[in-house]
């Protein structure tokens, strides 16, 4: 199973030499119309619905741009290496958010400057529906509901082809400890709401 999601929202920061991408991976409770083998219906990720596999191996997880595969769907030799680690992998009250600090390569550092660029605006995961629920259409005409409910997740990273619009990369960062406090403010006051929230949180 793979998702994508649309990015949104992107500020470009530094921190310490290193370059970071911050991202929602997925959204919950944000229904998307689906079309596969299991047909045509709605989707939604239930809150909690990565805990296990969060508990299990948040820190093993594999960052990798576009699953490793081409524009086409086929292997890649050149995305098939991770292009990051898992900084921070967990579930708020959004969706699955994601701290991921980008490999020294010359693959991870084209993925950087593509999301910072806004070029590349989507956020994918894959892995495996362990537990759904559905939901029969209310009326005629109406798609079915999926929730899915538990989720084990074996991958996650940036994508050209975004499909759920909720998700977003919050931020591109490196360097808020060089900020002087008005200049930090400044920069604070430029966000939205949400964003600002996370990088208090982070500085806390």
């Amino acid at each position: 199973m793979e998702r994508y999601f649309s990015l949104r929202d992107m500020s470009t920061r530094a921190e310490a030499g290193r370059n970071y991408i911050d991202a929602y991976a997925a959204v919950f409770g944000a229904p998307q119309e689906i079309r596969d083998r299991e047909g045509h219906y709605l989707e939604t990720i239930a809150a909690g619905a990565f805990d296990r596999t969060l508990a299990q191996r948040a820190q093993q997880l594999q960052v990798l741009f576009n699953h490793g595969m081409t524009v086409h769907g086929t292997p890649s030799d050149r995305w098939t290496s991770p292009i990051g680690l898992p900084v921070e992998v967990r579930a708020d009250e959004i969706g699955l958010w994601t701290v991921t600090e980008m490999a020294r390569t010359e693959a991870a550092a084209e993925v950087y400057q593509l999301v910072q660029d806004g070029i590349v605006r989507g956020m994918s995961f894959s892995g495996q529906f362990l537990a759904t629920t559905d939901q029969k259409p209310a009326k005629r005409g109406d798609l079915p509901l999926k929730t899915r409910t538990e989720v084990s997740l074996r991958e996650y990273g940036p994508t050209p082809f975004p499909a759920y619009a909720a998700a977003k990369v919050v931020g591109v960062r490196a360097n808020l400890d060089m900020l002087s406090p008005d200049e930090l403010t400044e920069y604070l006051l430029t966000l939205d709401e949400q964003t600002r929230a996370h990088i208090v949180r982070s500085l806390d």
